[in-house]
Formats: structure tokens, sequence, C-alpha cells
């Protein structure tokens, strides 16, 4: 989760938000992503930004959901691939690209078969 940009320094509770991410969204468990939808995730994120200072507040920037997002669909392509996400980094510099991948039809313009 650090390498999504979560905070690993600030502790609550002994945890940093990257760990209680982890933990709490993910049961530090990477088939957990097999099951996530994007309305669950969002969900959860509402709920951590819901949460006051003393109940340990967790507030993440539109960028780094956007590559929690994209670290599920990477888990769950390592998954159906047979691969263990835990030997493979993640590659947060190609998290747009992951997501992208996902969102964009496939183009039927003419031009690209000439």
């Amino acid at each position: 989760m650090v390498i999504c940009g979560i905070d690993n320094v600030t502790l609550f509770q002994g945890r940093t938000q990257a760990e209680r991410i982890a933990y709490e969204i993910f049961s530090d468990n990477f088939t957990t992503t097999m099951d996530s939808t994007i309305d669950k995730l969002n969900k959860e994120f509402k709920t951590l930004a819901g949460l006051t200072i003393a109940q340990g507040q967790i507030r993440l920037m539109p960028a780094i959901k956007k590559n929690i997002r994209a670290f599920i669909q990477w888990c769950r392509e390592e998954i159906r691939m047979g691969q263990d996400p835990t030997t493979t980094p993640f590659p947060v510099v190609d998290a747009a690209k992951v997501k992208l991948l996902r969102v964009v039809p496939h183009n039927t313009d003419k031009n690209c078969h000439e």
C-alpha cells in the first residue's frame, strides 16, 4: 500500500495508514482483491474518511485512490495468470495505464487499420 502513496509514518494504535488499509480493506491478503468492487472500495474509503481523528481517520487523495484501484486490477491479473503478487512489485508508474486498459473501448477507427 505504501507504493500506492499511502502514509507509512503516522501511527494509530501502533499501525500506519498503509498497514491499516492493507488489513482493514484487504485483510492482509492479495486474494481478497478478487472479490473487491469499486462500490465496496468507495464505501470503505468513505468510512475511513468519516472517522474522527481520535478514531483513526484516513483521508486519501484522488491519485492515491486511483493507484489502489489499479493495484486491485493488477493483483487480479497476477492471480489469473497464476503468478504470486508477492513476488512481483506493483508497477505504480504504470498505474494509470493499468486502469485505462480496462476503461478505454477498442478503437474501431478505420485509419488505424491502414
